[in-house]
């Protein structure tokens, strides 16, 4: 696996590591929290993710329990990266290859009504376009390209017009995620001569700031509802974990998640108590909800399919 590209056919898992079919120990100088189990609460909002149960990938949401998942694409090609638009969970962009010429790179940018309809293609490039994140008002987005060669951030208005490219040097940038007030944009790059680290900038493209410095793959940023911490999965233990930090860099990380098999792709609930992620501790992904402080990780998809890239609606 090549750390500059995404592996559309296979397209979210991004990091390879050792496969387990039980936990890792606890390790009480890293701070594991106590396994303290309460039965969950449904919370606001619907998490969207990606589900190959039916075949092929697919976009489904569901409520944090988990039950009643409700489908809302149905093509042939794959559809994958779901991403909220706005808040009040009625729309949703994704990637999809449905129009795709060369499935390994033309994916584009979609956006859909929550209950499947409307689909309407956002961008038609030669190059892939994919993981897009739209601004909390849903009036932008910022997405990823290859459409330069070696994948960069781009923004655009929610019509598909005014696109601007944002990162324009020759590393990797990728992963991008607005902040609550709209104003910055975090996303990870390897510019800092690393592998990719968690970075953030001025929605403009401006001062670009690197926040993590790790012999390791920092990956998926996510903010806090109050926009005070930022939320990502990092390698840097050896295996894929969420950690949490203040959003501006400032602080010792913690690490959230310990288990030896990859946790990732973060997202907060709106009211902030609660993290959805991927884990792929049960022999395949699946969605797990767990407290901000790592506490209470719960299954809630629980499918013989891969469910995968989680996005909880604002």
């Amino acid at each position: 696996m090549r750390r500059t590209s995404v592996a559309l056919t296979a397209p979210f898992l991004l990091l390879a590591c050792e496969d387990a079919s039980v936990p890792a120990e606890p390790d009480p100088a890293l701070g594991q929290p106590a396994a303290i189990i309460i039965k969950p609460l449904p919370l606001p909002g619907r998490i969207a993710f990606a589900s190959n149960r039916t075949g092929d990938w697919e976009i489904y949401t569901t409520n944090s329990l988990g039950t009643a998942p409700v489908r809302v694409t149905d093509s042939d090609g794959w559809d994958a990266y779901p991403a909220w638009i706005g808040s009040g969970a009625q729309r949703l962009s994704f990637t999809s290859e449905r129009h795709a010429v060369d499935e390994n790179d033309n994916s584009e940018l979609y956006a859909v009504k929550s209950d499947g309809s409307h689909a309407v293609r956002v961008t038609d490039t030669l190059g892939a376009d994919f993981a897009a994140a739209y601004s909390p008002d849903g009036l932008r987005l910022a997405f990823t390209s290859r459409r330069t060669g070696i994948e960069d951030i781009f923004v655009m208005n929610a019509d598909g017009t005014g696109q601007t490219q944002l990162t324009t040097d020759s590393h990797f940038d990728n992963d991008a995620a607005w902040s609550p007030d709209g104003t910055k944009i975090a996303y990870v790059s390897s510019a800092g001569g690393t592998d990719t680290e968690i970075w953030v900038m001025n929605a403009d493209g401006t001062a670009k700031t690197q926040l993590t410095t790790n012999t390791a793959f920092e990956r998926f940023p996510a903010w806090s509802p109050d926009g005070k911490k930022l939320t990502f999965m990092s390698s840097r233990t050896g295996s894929g974990d969420i950690y949490v930090m203040p959003s501006d860099g400032s602080g010792r990380a913690q690490r959230l998640t310990f288990h030896s098999t990859l946790d990732t792709h973060p997202t907060w609930s709106k009211d902030g108590t609660r993290i959805a992620f991927e884990a792929h501790r049960d022999g395949n992904p699946e969605i797990y909800v767990m407290a901000t402080d790592g506490t209470n990780q719960v299954n809630i998809t629980n499918d013989p399919g891969e469910d995968a890239a989680a996005d909880w609606s604002r």
